[in-house]
């Protein structure tokens, strides 16, 4: 299964994928300082083969994974990126706005979760959804209904999906080291004092 899903992917990455460059939503701007892209796959996707292809990406030393919307500031940016995404991707007709996110209630029935195993604490769903039709829709479309949220079936395809990224964090420096550092001058100190005297 996870071969198809990957030879899935790759086939999506193969097939001309137009993205734009991610955006960072910053914590200047009231964000998480995480990076988001669009990518118009060209080829219809399932959410899972989005999903394997999500994570098969990177920017700034970070793994790609189907973005997570948690909170209603996080939407209305990723709005503004998807929305500039389609203006300006007019070979598709500038219509095709509806895109994989993260969201899924795979696991549990009506508990939905994103990629990462966190529940919803926000949630934009259309009037009616989450409403689980033919009793298979697991999967999360954004955009459906406006800027709206949809709950979509296992064989449902899409071509668009949306990569998030975390901000690479500062790798802190180990307590350790300033202290060897400490011991290295005293023990250089020391050792001048003894050749003059």
């Amino acid at each position: 299964m996870k071969k198809a899903l990957y030879a899935s992917a790759a086939l999506a990455l193969l097939a001309g994928a137009a993205q734009a460059a991610p955006t960072q939503w910053t914590a200047a701007s009231g964000g998480n300082d995480h990076w988001y892209e669009v990518i118009w796959a060209r080829v219809n996707l399932t959410w899972e083969q989005a999903n394997a292809a999500a994570m098969a990406m990177s920017f700034n030393g970070q793994n790609g994974y189907l973005a997570s919307i948690t909170s209603a500031g996080e939407q209305s940016f990723l709005d503004g990126v998807n929305n500039a995404f389609t203006t300006s991707s007019p070979s598709h007709g500038g219509t095709y706005v509806t895109a994989w996110i993260g969201g899924h209630d795979k696991n549990t029935e009506g508990s939905f979760e994103w990629t990462s195993g966190e529940a919803f604490s926000y949630t934009n769903w259309s009037s009616g959804e989450p409403n689980n039709y033919g009793g298979n829709e697991d999967y999360v479309q954004g955009w459906w209904s406006g800027n709206q949220w949809n709950d979509n079936g296992s064989g449902a395809t899409l071509q668009k999906y949306v990569v998030e990224y975390n901000s690479p964090s500062q790798v802190p420096v180990p307590a350790s080291l300033p202290l060897a550092a400490a011991g290295f001058g005293i023990m250089g100190w020391i050792g001048r004092r003894r050749k003059k005297a």
